[in-house]
């Protein structure tokens, strides 16, 4: 016996349109991280007055794994702020979901970096390095041939 399951209604998933800029990539740690509603728009071709204030966000620390908790603990305020206290990868999810249940996910991601570490990285601390050094044997060969000048005009 072979059983078929044929679903009938809205199977259309809403809309959630999320703007790049409703987080910075690099966010410093200690930071109160504030989402911005009207940069985030939700629309379905059933459910009628979907707005950004029936989506559901998740903050989670990729790399621990720890979700972080709202600030606020009525979310049906309307404030979405989060405090960042750990560096890491994190992922902000913006869900909503229609009145048939379909679904619609949203994901954007930004870096927490540890105090202190303003995002320079390694190879531009040893680009860095290696132009003194090169400056440094500059100037070390032309007071060196200004030196060895001198002498062969002295010995003259």
């Amino acid at each position: 016996v072979v059983t078929h399951t044929i679903k009938v209604g809205d199977l259309v998933k809403p809309v959630v349109d999320v703007k790049d800029d409703i987080v910075s990539s690099t966010v410093k740690i200690d930071t109160i991280l504030s989402i911005d509603l009207s940069k985030i728009t939700v629309e379905d071709n059933k459910t009628q007055g979907m707005s950004a204030n029936d989506i559901k966000i998740v903050v989670k620390n990729t790399t621990t794994g720890v979700e972080v908790k709202n600030i606020h603990e009525d979310e049906d305020n309307g404030k979405f702020e989060y405090s960042i206290e750990t560096a890491g990868e994190y992922s902000i999810t913006f869900s909503a979901t229609d009145d048939a249940g379909n679904t619609a996910t949203v994901t954007r991601t930004f870096t927490v970096n540890e105090p202190g570490n303003d995002g320079v990285t390694t190879n531009e601390i040893i680009t860095i390095v290696l132009c003194c050094v090169a400056v440094l044997v500059l100037a070390g060969s032309i007071v060196y041939m200004v030196v060895s000048k001198k002498k062969m005009q002295s010995y003259k």
